[in-house]
């Protein structure tokens, strides 16, 4: 509730979180003590009643989720409300499944739970073990006050274990997505290693061919050469390159090896029989 002094404060444009802690430097202490204890912030005041709550209602996690003062006076606009109804349907589906840690304080005719009660650091554990966490919605933290009694202590526990169970899955997924970068760099050094040995065969490849071809007897060059093949077995061995048998063959390959320039028989005679091709024979008409 608002009281006359809140309206003064509000019509001179003072906020209550700024004014009340500096009145209670001075012992002054005007309205809500435990305002005051949580010290001068920016947090809205229904933001503050909500923190020092000792439950929260599925409704009022939404609200404070989705930053709506359901205590303010007035109609929701339609938008805002739609926002609100997203996140109850978030968080009962939370409760009913056990992700978030609540008790079923109504129930409605079959049985199914009407309202839900959460404390503030099962909601507080719950935000973190969201992926991605999600901002615990109120003023301080839950998670880090010292539990006063034995029901606190084993909440406390089962909340830590919790968050230790979630941290602990996360650091399996990304223990199992390092495995797998591993594997697929090993995969790539392998393929850029197989790819480097092609490129290495292809310019050994590339590097023959280059060679063959200036080796190679091409165009004028080789019709020149078979014509003083023809010439020098017609006229300096008397054979008939246009022959068949091609007699005489034997003592010309002796001949070239005797020299120092010899060749087996059937490269000679492949020659021979090629050069027969462009000569014409001895006496035939140009």
């Amino acid at each position: 509730m608002t009281s006359h002094s809140d309206d003064i404060l509000d019509r001179v444009g003072f906020r209550r979180s700024d004014i009340l802690p500096l009145l209670a430097e001075a012992g002054i202490v005007v309205g809500d003590a435990e305002f005051v204890r949580l010290g001068r912030t920016d947090w809205s005041d229904w933001k503050l009643r909500l923190a020092v709550a000792d439950y929260l209602t599925d409704t009022e996690v939404a609200g404070a989720l989705a930053d709506i003062d359901l205590s303010a006076p007035g109609w929701l606009p339609d938008e805002v409300q739609a926002e609100l109804s997203a996140w109850e349907s978030i968080v009962r589906r939370a409760c009913g499944s056990g992700s978030l840690r609540a008790v079923a304080a109504d129930l409605n005719g079959d049985g199914t739970p009407r309202t839900w009660e959460i404390r503030l650091s099962d909601l507080a554990a719950w935000c973190a073990s969201r992926n991605p966490p999600i901002p615990y919605p109120l003023p301080g933290n839950p998670l880090t006050a010292m539990p006063t009694t034995d029901t606190e202590l084993l909440e406390a526990l089962a909340a830590a274990e919790r968050e230790r169970d979630h941290w602990k899955s996360e650091a399996q997924q990304l223990g199992a997505i390092r495995q797998q970068i591993d594997s697929l760099r090993a995969e790539i050094e392998r393929l850029r290693a197989e790819i480097r040995a092609k490129d290495d065969k292809a310019g050994k490849v590339t590097a023959e061919l280059e060679r063959l071809k200036a080796d190679a007897l091409t165009g004028k060059a080789r019709t020149t050469a078979l014509k003083i093949i023809a010439g020098m077995a017609m006229s300096g061995y008397g054979m008939d390159i246009h022959s068949a048998r091609l007699e005489g063959i034997g003592e010309v390959v002796g001949d070239l090896q005797r020299s120092g320039a010899g060749v087996v028989e059937k490269t000679l005679r492949d020659w021979i029989k090629e050069a027969a091709t462009i000569v014409d024979p001895p006496g035939k008409d140009a």
